[in-house]
């Protein structure tokens, strides 16, 4: 358990230190820690939760949402994680609708009806 801590007080370090640090944010070494924490103590949702706030920094947010899940399922799930999530897919259902009025103003692209119930049910 003492390495498991250390290993996440290593990753929470190393990933403040590189997006103050570096303008492009390198996060290979926190990651390299959080992953490596999870291999020692693979129960615990912390190490998912933060692999998941990396992957949202860099954009990747499929990864977000696998780590958030996971961070979720586990033994000790990590529950903040959760409102996580929903803050993730609420951004998405932002950019969506932004993204959906600037083609209908700027391209004359009018979406069908159906066409607006399947992004609808997308976003949901």
């Amino acid at each position: 358990v003492l390495i498991y801590i250390i290993l996440k007080i290593k990753s929470a370090t190393a990933r403040y230190k590189s997006s103050i640090e570096n303008k492009l944010q390198d996060y290979r070494q926190p990651e390299f820690y959080y992953k490596y924490a999870l291999q020692i103590f693979p129960e615990n949702g912390n190490p998912h939760n933060q692999l998941a706030v990396i992957a949202t920094h860099i954009d990747d947010i499929s990864e977000a949402i696998y780590r958030y899940f996971r961070s979720l399922i586990v033994t000790q799930p990590f529950f903040t994680a959760r409102n996580n999530l929903v803050i993730l897919f609420q951004q998405n259902e932002t950019l969506l609708k932004n993204y959906i009025k600037y083609y209908e103003t700027q391209n004359n692209f009018i979406a069908s009806p159906n066409t607006k119930k399947m992004l609808k049910t997308m976003v949901i």
